[in-house]
């Protein structure tokens, strides 16, 4: 549960030490290290925050049950994150339904992980890209919500920002593959996170 504001955590953490560290963190629908929808907001971040911000980017291929039996969540915890934006592999796992009912205690083990290190994180939950057509990923996502709806974390609904996915125009906004957002996708999911910073 959090109490504290997202600017409060931000000037607390930049007060404490230095800079305060925000870990991105998902699959490959965020983007690469080079670019991508993680590369946008984290540039957007040091623009406005200069100095006082850390950004870093994690990204994983894998689905809940790899990213548990991998224990990837160590990586995440060296970083000692302030603000954490997470989309919790949704994509990655749709499709396999061990996958799909893990990934609540996935995001319980993260969060559980990166509170014992600092009481104060800042959690913002984010679904991936939608898809054109999918039936059962949509239901996935609306799980995602009101997981974050009961554990008072912030959630990125960005996904009401986007052409309605059982329309062919929602193609207009996603690579080839789905994967990932295109350029045009990845500017209406950024700037949804980037609202919640007042940017």
């Amino acid at each position: 549960v959090q109490d504290v504001e997202l600017k409060e955590t931000l000037e607390l953490a930049a007060w404490n030490h230095g800079s305060a560290r925000i870990l991105i963190a998902g699959s490959d629908s965020m983007g690469t290290e080079e670019e991508g929808l993680a590369e946008q907001v984290s540039k957007r971040l040091e623009e406005a925050y200069g100095d006082a911000v850390t950004v870093k980017h994690l990204q994983y291929d894998g689905n809940s049950i790899d990213f548990l039996a991998e224990n990837k969540v160590e990586d995440y915890v060296d970083f000692r994150p302030d603000v954490f934006i997470y989309e919790p592999l949704l994509l990655n796992s749709n499709g396999v339904e061990d996958a799909v009912k893990t990934t609540n205690d996935m995001i319980d083990t993260v969060l559980e992980a990166l509170q014992a290190e600092n009481e104060n994180l800042y959690t913002i939950l984010t679904p991936p890209n939608p898809i054109y057509g999918a039936v059962y990923y949509p239901l996935e996502v609306d799980d995602l919500k009101k997981y974050a709806e009961e554990e008072n974390l912030a959630y990125v609904d960005h996904w009401s920002e986007w052409p309605d996915h059982q329309s062919e125009e929602i193609k207009v906004y996603l690579n080839n593959a789905q994967s990932a957002p295109n350029e045009e996708g990845e500017k209406i999911w950024a700037s949804e996170i980037l609202k919640l910073f007042g940017l």
